[in-house]
Order: structure tokens, then sequence, then C-alpha cells
């Protein structure tokens, strides 16, 4: 705990000491597990009472505590599991948006020009063979997208042609290509995105637009 207060206190860049100290930790404590798991499963337990007899658990039996400990560690590990980071992937409908707008983009002149969100952007440097990474926006110390980010969520919340001149004046492009899903816009942010752009091609429940600049 202290070697990540300062780490992310008072030093900069990617914390790889702190970062690598996690497995550390864990080894102690799976010393500290085993230790406790033979004290459990000890015959000799050091549960005694002061007049020397042998304490409670040394009378349960050894299946029961193996069953015990089976169970602790079963639900530990599926707890742990169940609460772990949710992982989203890439959807059938950003693939296939994916694959249209590197159809159609890798005949434009380059440099590339792609906003989107990050799980579409993945898919799409899957099907352009890594020709278009992170849409071709800046990619800073772990993977910080400072300017994709700020545009696509200015485009998600309020449409203005200032998001897309900030794209194209970011990639260098004379061509961009915005992707988005129904799940990122109101009905009247699409309106008002259709009204700058025109008409989207939609893909299940992703939306596409060609702009040029």
């Amino acid at each position: 705990m202290l070697s990540y207060f300062i780490s992310w206190s008072f030093t900069s860049g990617i914390h790889i000491l702190a970062r690598r100290l996690n497995e550390t930790i864990v080894f102690f404590m799976i010393l500290f597990l085993g230790y406790g798991i033979w004290l459990f499963l000890s015959e000799i337990s050091p549960s005694f009472t002061k007049e020397g007899a042998r304490g409670w658990l040394s009378q349960i039996p050894q299946s029961k505590k193996i069953l015990a400990i089976c169970f602790c560690l079963a639900f530990a590990t599926t707890s742990t599991y169940a609460s772990g980071p949710k992982l989203q992937l890439v959807t059938k409908d950003e693939l296939a948006a994916a694959e249209i707008v590197w159809s159609a983009h890798q005949n434009d002149p380059q440099p590339y020009c792609v906003l989107a969100n990050t799980w579409p952007l993945l898919g799409l440097e899957a099907v352009s063979g890594r020709r278009i990474t992170a849409g071709n926006f800046p990619v800073y110390q772990e993977y910080a997208q400072p300017e994709r980010v700020k545009i696509f969520e200015g485009m998600s919340k309020t449409p203005s042609q200032k998001w897309i001149d900030g794209a194209f004046a970011v990639t260098g492009s004379s061509v961009c290509y915005y992707m988005t899903e129904a799940k990122w816009v109101s009905d009247a942010v699409l309106n008002k995105t259709v009204e700058l752009f025109g008409e989207s091609q939609r893909v299940g429940l992703v939306y596409i637009w060609r702009v040029e600049r």
C-alpha cells in the first residue's frame, strides 16, 4: 500500500515497480494462507485450554476440515471471479462497421482519421492489419488518448462541426469517419448529427458518417 501511495502521489510514468510488487505481496499471502491451513488440519491444534486439553479444532474430523477448506476456497474464487473487472468485447456490429469503414477509407489519401469509441477502433485495427491504430489519434503513456476521448465525448453530447475540425487538426487528415452507437447518443443528439453530416450508414446499432474537410 505504501509503494502504491508513493508511486501515484509523488512519481509519474507507468509505475512499473508498484505494479510488480503485486506478485510479491500475493506470494507472502499464499505462505500465510498455507500456514493457516496447516494449523487447521494439524492434529495438534493451538486452541488449547488452560488445563492442557485438546482444543475444539482437534476434535473435528479431518474429512470435515478438508470439506470446509474446499468450500471456503471455492467461495473465495467464485466471488473474486464474479466481482472481477467487467470485460467488454468487440460486438459483431462494431466489427462489421469496422470492415465497412476500412474497405472505404483505405482508398482515401493518408493520413487516416476514424473517430469512435475504444472498442470499435480495436476492431478496425484488426481488420486493417494495424494500418489504422487508435483511429490515428495520438497515443500517450498507458494508452491515453485525451484528444480522441474529448472529441468523441463532445460529439456524443453536443455535436458540432468544431469537434470534427478538431479531429482533422489532430490527425492531419482530409477525410474522417465518425462511428458511434445508439447507447452513446440520445435521439436529439442523433438528429443533430444527421443535420450536420447527413444520413448515416447504419450497421445494427452502429452509425457511420463519412466527413470531408
